[in-house]
């Protein structure tokens, strides 16, 4: 049985982790439980930091065609080398960079260089 030395449970509802649906929020680093969170492109955020998560997509110097364009080569690199199947984690490394990316190259340079770090 896992024990921490802390309170370990939900930010919004105080719920204590069942074996499901909990993560850490990439915004705030918030604990929350299924219910409180927004899962888009594999990235949580929870219901608090839903509309800042929006405002940071928006005005990203990183446009969505940007992002779409890095997961297509990444993903095509990957299919070529390691062989289909990993999709999921390509698409969550680039939204999850994409919301603390203010310039493009730097952008693909860190989803590149976490995406290995994502395979067995």
């Amino acid at each position: 049985m896992f024990s921490a030395p802390f309170d370990f449970k939900c930010s919004a509802c105080g719920r204590e982790p069942t074996a499901a649906g909990w993560s850490l929020c990439a915004l705030c680093g918030g604990f929350f439980c299924s219910d409180h969170l927004v899962v888009k492109k594999g990235v949580a955020t929870c219901e608090s930091c839903a509309v800042e998560r929006e405002r940071l997509e928006a005005s990203s110097g990183v446009s969505t065609g940007d992002e779409d364009l890095v997961v297509e080569l990444i993903r095509a690199d990957v299919e070529a080398t390691i062989g289909p199947g990993h999709d999921e984690s390509i698409v969550e490394a680039a939204a999850r960079h994409r919301l603390h990316a203010g310039d493009p190259v730097r952008y693909v340079n860190r989803v590149v260089d976490d995406v290995p770090a994502v395979f067995p």
